[in-house]
């Protein structure tokens, strides 16, 4: 073999495995853009009362009936001495913070009519026992 055709081929192997990951990278772009986009859950009066998650409600935290509650964030290194972060949420004792969990556990066990927003397209729905039916 000469050098020019030793060069050729190592051209070509360059440019095969090039080609190979941009198809590839593309390949992954599509499944990410037709991935399915969260199914929100709004009440009969249109608040949002969490996300439909494989056809089980999830609450949303701040839907929840609760006291003044600050959101945890790593961007703040300290929160208030006297609360502590649980949910991504400052409580500021453990009583407060039993109170938002078992109002949490109540939404998650839902019956009722909701709407149902994906993708901008509302469908209205019944949940039983925060299930789907």
């Amino acid at each position: 073999m000469t050098k020019g055709s030793v060069a050729l081929i190592g051209i070509g192997l360059v440019s095969l495995s090039l080609l190979s990951a941009g198809v590839i990278a593309l390949a992954e772009t599509v499944v990410r853009d037709e991935s399915p986009s969260p199914a929100r859950v709004l009440n009969a009066r249109g608040q949002e009362m969490g996300v439909l998650v494989n056809g089980q409600l999830r609450p949303n935290p701040a839907s929840l009936p609760s006291l003044k509650l600050a959101p945890c964030s790593p961007a703040i290194e300290r929160g208030p001495v006297w609360a502590f972060c649980r949910d991504g949420l400052y409580f500021g004792n453990v009583f407060e913070y039993r109170k938002y969990a078992a109002a949490k556990r109540t939404l998650s066990h839902y019956t009722g009519p909701v709407i149902i927003v994906v993708n901008g397209e509302q469908n209205q729905s019944f949940l039983k026992n925060g299930w789907l039916r």
